[in-house]
């Protein structure tokens, strides 16, 4: 056990033995509460204030409670041995190095674990599947893929897929072979998991977005069946069709004349809505249910040509060998106006009679079971989490030749417990525990098997050896708040079928890694002895190093412990660095200070290098003045806003400014929804101004704000220049509300008679509805002027006519036109076409 350094007693003003808290909130306040008292201008901010940005001052609260030194130096990770050093709260505590992964190194297994990674804990496990690594956000991805790697019949096509002729050279880049060589290495790879990252970057796929895992399966496969369609082989051209690929009808029947109207549509999946508790079967059985067309939602029959009471109706004309069940999971909320993920639980048999659901009404009631209509579960698609918006995506998948079903977790495969027994409920939270014991069973088998041994006498254990899982009984059922998507194969397809054999393209890619798992077992075999006295030396510096690290060089708390794991020599510290290259205060909850002594230890006795290279005093100046402007604000606008409150409304009959209403009562907020971090606010806008410019007639958008307050509004913006408040209402406005109603009769069937005589103008112009205009004479008027008749003449009342058309703008000096009228670019925005009848029609008016 490392000495652990005794805690000083605690500071003045606390009686004996009462423990100091410190919260996050203290931190923060004291990191900037300098901000208005002792800077009141960027130019003001000291080194001192920066540092204690970052945490690293003395006016900082100290988490430990020492006031002589503002550092803390604990060499035990367990929070037992210092019930007053936490991880929750130390862990963003720039002077706490605790909880770094010390503790690893106390133990010499475990310090031998990071210091000598051993390849054979990577070997594969003779009675798990291989699993795929989740290169960010691909668990989506993964999931899908260990399903589709299971159909044979899938499986076989993609093998047998070859380069086209054009595209032969391209075909190693294509997704198509890298496809190959994914199910390659989930067939005959000897290491536990299998990395996608070319078969992702060919998708174009981005490792950090979740995509929608239906949406993906869906263009995937869209993609692969154009690639198999241009392959020689007919069997391989509608393989996707052949084997993923239904029927079914819909139709409607008029109730008056009998006439059928039926469409028959290609499926892919069935897509199936559930209320909680619901049984597959009922939910399939809904969905068929006939629904009458009646009242407002009548039917247009083509035969009795009106509308017309009706029956419509849905069929499953046929099934595909490997049927897929939508579960419609994710749901649109019309309340909240977002998408949801509904946790509705659903039960579903491990077996399934089609049958009763094939055919019309009449059909399916009198249908008998039929073995080809029969199907067995094969896998489970499920999202882990409770928004749609992100989670995480797994499978359980049933494999033929273990005969057992297995949960893939990315690069975490469990063998699961029998699926059927009465009931199962599919829990991925749950399965969690038991993941955790497989992994650290596969861990001890993989480090019995350090040394590898190629004799001959070697027994390998065939494939369906082992307690296997047996397939579930006929009658079992399946029960999920988490399954999205369910894949039944037709019976007589589930019996055992021969692995087909990779190409020997994608094969020889997947014997290269094989290899090269080989020799790096090899490789650590026979270095062992000398890795292991390189180990004690480097653990004696390590411990060394970690006894004696204090403060003043600062790192972050991702490179001690990339360092304490005996990572790469160059370890970057850009994680609290900022866009400037310089220490970023806003990431003080990462950073770790550590003595110049201990920093150069670390470089000189173990060749490791934080990069960049920066000291104590790198503190970035302009991030932390962008803050202090922010801090500022906060604190001096809601002290401007009691000012102005206290004047705003006095003396209004010695003069007054108008100002709008709107505005200034988001202004007045103590987080005004104007407000942009880092930026002036906005000066007052218009709202208190009509479309003429004048004052609006509306007073409950504008209010009067008193002299006084105008001088305390006028330095903030500068360039606002307000109406006086004795400014009299827009009179154009105050006409038209006052206008007579006989003027306004007038007024509406003068516009009603210049809508009908340039009904085409009023139809076409602002649409770009050209197709009328072929062959005939037309015209060119401003864009605006078009608008502000349109305007005038839908509210005639309320708008100003426009009393002329100027082109102008539009001829140069010569009097020609300024700009071509086939250019579509010169028109966008500026001109619109009209009739040249509807131009002259204009002259008139």
């Amino acid at each position: 056990m490392l000495p652990k350094r005794k805690r000083d007693a605690s500071p003045k003003g606390l009686a004996a033995g009462e423990p100091l808290k410190r919260t996050a909130h203290a931190i923060a306040a004291s990191s900037w509460g300098w901000v208005g008292s002792e800077a009141e201008d960027v130019s003001n901010i000291t080194q001192e204030h920066m540092a204690a940005a970052c945490g690293l001052s003395q006016r900082n609260t100290p988490v430990n409670g020492e006031i002589d030194e503002d550092i803390i130096v604990i060499s035990s990770d367990d929070e037992e041995d210092d019930p007053n050093c936490v991880k929750r709260t130390c862990r963003n505590n720039p002077n706490c190095l605790n909880y770094l992964g010390q503790k690893t190194w106390k133990d010499e297994e475990e310090a031998r674990e990071v210091f000598m990674k051993d390849p054979a804990d990577d070997a594969r496990d003779a009675d798990l599947p291989v699993g795929l690594k989740n290169l960010g956000a691909t668990c989506y991805a993964n999931a899908s893929l260990q399903v589709w790697f299971r159909d044979m019949a899938f499986r076989s096509g993609v093998y047998n897929c070859q380069p086209v002729e054009a595209t032969a050279d391209k075909f190693q880049e294509s997704p198509t072979f890298q496809l190959q060589v994914t199910f390659a290495a989930l067939q005959e790879s000897t290491q536990n998991v299998f990395n996608p990252t070319k078969l992702v970057e060919s998708l174009e796929l981005r490792t950090s977005e979740q995509q929608d895992a239906q949406e993906f399966s869906k263009l995937f496969m869209s993609h692969l069946d154009a690639e198999f369609k241009k392959q020689s082989n007919p069997a391989l051209q509608s393989l996707i069709t052949d084997q993923f690929q239904g029927k079914q009808v819909y139709g409607t029947i008029c109730s008056n004349c009998k006439s059928v109207s039926a469409q028959e549509t290609d499926f892919f999946e069935i897509e199936i809505s559930f209320k909680d508790n619901a049984k597959l079967e009922d939910s399939i059985n809904a969905s068929l249910q006939e629904e009458t067309l009646s009242g407002d939602n009548q039917y247009l029959c083509a035969t009795c040509e009106s509308l017309q009471d009706a029956t419509r109706y849905t069929e499953l004309a046929s099934l595909p060998p490997v049927l897929h069940f939508s579960l419609l999971r994710f749901v649109f909320d019309l309340a909240a106006m977002e998408r949801k993920k509904s946790k509705n639980s659903i039960s579903f048999p491990t077996t399934i009679d089609m049958s009763r659901f094939l055919g019309n009404a009449s059909d399916r009631q009198s249908k008998k079971s039929a073995e080809g209509n029969i199907y067995e579960l094969r896998g489970v698609l499920l999202h882990k989490g409770k928004s749609a918006y992100h989670g995480h995506y797994e499978a359980q998948v049933f494999d033929d030749r273990k005969n057992s079903w297995f949960q893939f977790n990315d690069e975490n495969v469990t063998k699961m417990k029998k699926m059927g027994t009465k009931p199962v409920v599919i829990d991925i939270e749950a399965e969690e525990e038991t993941a955790q014991k497989e992994r650290n069973k596969q861990r001890e088998n993989a480090r019995k098997r350090r040394r590898i041994d190629d004799s001959d006498d070697e027994q390998s254990s065939p494939p369906n050896g082992g307690s296997a899982t047996p397939a579930p009984s006929s009658d079992s059922r399946v029960s999920s708040k988490d399954a999205y998507m369910l894949i039944y194969a037709r019976r007589e397809n589930c019996k055992p079928q021969d692995i087909p054999t990779p190409p020997p393209l994608a094969m020889q890619v997947v014997d290269d890694l094989n290899s090269a798992h080989d020799n790096a077992c090899e490789s650590y075999a026979e270095k062992e002895k000398k890795a292991d006295s390189l180990f004690r030396s480097v653990s004696a510096k390590v411990v060394d190093i970690i006894e004696s690290w204090n403060s003043y060089a600062i790192v972050s708390q991702q490179a001690l412990e990339s360092w304490l794991k005996q990572d790469p020599q160059s370890i970057s510290i850009k994680d609290v660095v900022c866009s400037h290259g310089l220490y970023d205060h806003n990431k003080a909850a990462t950073m770790k200070r550590i003595t110049l002594h201990a920093c150069r230890k670390i470089t000189s006795e173990t060749n490791c290098v934080f990069s960049p290279d920066l000291t104590s005093n790198d503190i970035c100046r302009t991030c932390v003045e962008e803050t202090f402007l922010e801090k500022l604000y906060q604190k001096q606008h809601p002290a401007l806003v009691d000012s102005f409150d206290a004047v705003y409304n006095v003396n209004l009959d010695l003069g007054s400014y108008w100002i709008s209403r709107s505005w200034l009562r988001d202004w007045k907020l103590k987080n005004p929804k104007m407000h942009t971090s880092g930026k002036p606010d906005p000066p007052p806008d218009d709202g208190d101004r009509c479309e003429h410019g004048g004052l609006c007639l509306d007073v409950s958008k504008r209010t009067q704000i008193s002299v006084e307050a105008f001088s305390l509004l006028r330095p903030l913006f500068p360039m606002w220049e307000p109406m006086s408040g004795d400014e009299e209402p827009c009179l154009v406005c105050d006409g038209l509300k006052n206008m007579r109603i006989e003027d306004r009769v007038e007024v509406r069937r003068r516009a009603e008679d210049e809508k009908s005589k340039l009904k085409h103008m009023y139809d076409n112009a602002l649409n770009g509805n050209t197709s009328l205009l072929t062959e005939v004479p037309c015209a060119l008027v401003p864009r605006t002027f078009v608008e502000e008749w349109r305007e005038w003449v839908n509210h005639p009342t309320e708008k100003v006519r426009p009393d002329r058309v100027d082109n102008s703008p539009f001829f140069c000096q010569h009097e020609l036109l300024a700009i071509d009228p086939n250019c579509p670019s010169d028109l966008e925005g500026l001109l619109v076409v009209i009739q040249q009848s509807d131009f002259r029609e204009l002259e008139k008016l």
